[in-house]
């Protein structure tokens, strides 16, 4: 649970305060969820945790999406597990067109960070390690996008594979 002192402040302040609300350490969220309960995937810049991560994130999940491409997302799971998944799509689609998805993908006030602020998160050793897995997740959900459908000449002209997909 945030303070809240970090409601009443901008997030500059927050880091240019080094509270625990901001710190680097709360990037630490990505990495540990796919690593798993070992002692080593909970101990913030691990790099046994960003592999354990990894090989977990291949092995045991048939398929991962991420937020920007969260329609492309529900597209690939409506075709590889229609049963659970049929018309999700649709549905996401009908909501956003009222507008009750608006908070899934968009921060309500996002204020300009100061180069500063930038700098001191991004040299952070544990921001490198999860853009490091983003990035790796991002390129893994890209591949099984591209084979679960066969992209025509035309931008969203596609058409779902049949029975490419092995699962183990």
């Amino acid at each position: 649970m945030r303070h809240m002192c970090f409601l009443l402040q901008t997030f500059d302040e927050c880091v240019t305060k080094r509270r625990y609300d901001c710190s680097p350490l709360r990037l630490w969220a990505q990495i540990p969820f796919f690593c798993g309960h070992e002692a080593a995937c909970w101990k913030p810049g691990n790099a046994y945790a960003l592999l354990k991560a990894k090989q977990h994130l291949v092995s045991n999940y048939l398929v991962v999406g991420i937020t920007e491409q969260l329609p492309a997302f529900l597209a690939v799971l409506e075709s590889m597990v229609p049963q659970f998944f049929y018309g999700a799509s649709k549905v996401f689609e009908e909501m956003q067109r009222v507008k009750q998805t608006r908070h899934i993908r968009q921060t309500i006030k996002k204020d300009v960070l100061s180069k500063k602020t930038v700098l001191r998160m991004k040299h952070s050793r544990i921001y490198q390690m999860e853009r490091h897995f983003y990035e790796y997740a991002k390129v893994q959900f890209e591949s099984v996008r591209k084979r679960t459908f066969d992209y025509g000449e035309q931008e969203g002209n596609s058409q779902r594979r049949r029975n490419y997909h092995i699962y183990a």
